[in-house]
């Protein structure tokens, strides 16, 4: 009797972390496609942050010397942006575990994205204010 006791209960506990882990793992999925659904958004501003940019590369060729230095650091935060986001996709992996250390990575990197999309809308605000 105690012998199915002991399997009934090892068979609840299996049962119980394989649920757990399907959790984790579903957990991960999740926050890997918000990690990848940013990255799309951000990447697909990508063409006019490079039209962005010709055309302040234009505009610091025929300005004054006052505004020179506005349009050059605008243009140079827009490349390093760019640069940013270049090396992001480079060095990115996807987590191959399903824990917790998945998703802290997977946060750190969603944190990352959120940032370079806030500093890229304000850069190209203030580049379309200066080429007005």
């Amino acid at each position: 009797m105690r012998y199915k006791s002991t399997i009934s209960t090892l068979c609840i506990s299996l049962l119980f972390i394989h649920c757990q882990s399907k959790k984790m793992e579903n957990a991960v999925k999740d926050m890997n496609t918000t990690v990848m659904d940013m990255h799309n958004v951000t990447m697909a501003q990508y063409g006019e942050i490079m039209k962005l940019t010709d055309a302040l590369k234009k505009k610091a060729m025929d300005t004054s010397i006052a505004n020179l230095v506005e349009v050059d650091s605008v243009r140079t935060e827009l490349d390093a942006i760019n640069e940013s986001m270049m090396d992001w996709m480079t060095s990115y992996e996807e987590p191959e575990s399903n824990d917790s250390t998945a998703i802290k990575y997977l946060q750190e990197q969603l944190q990352f994205l959120t940032k370079l999309k806030s500093d890229q809308l304000q850069q190209m605000d203030a580049a379309k204010q200066i080429l007005q």
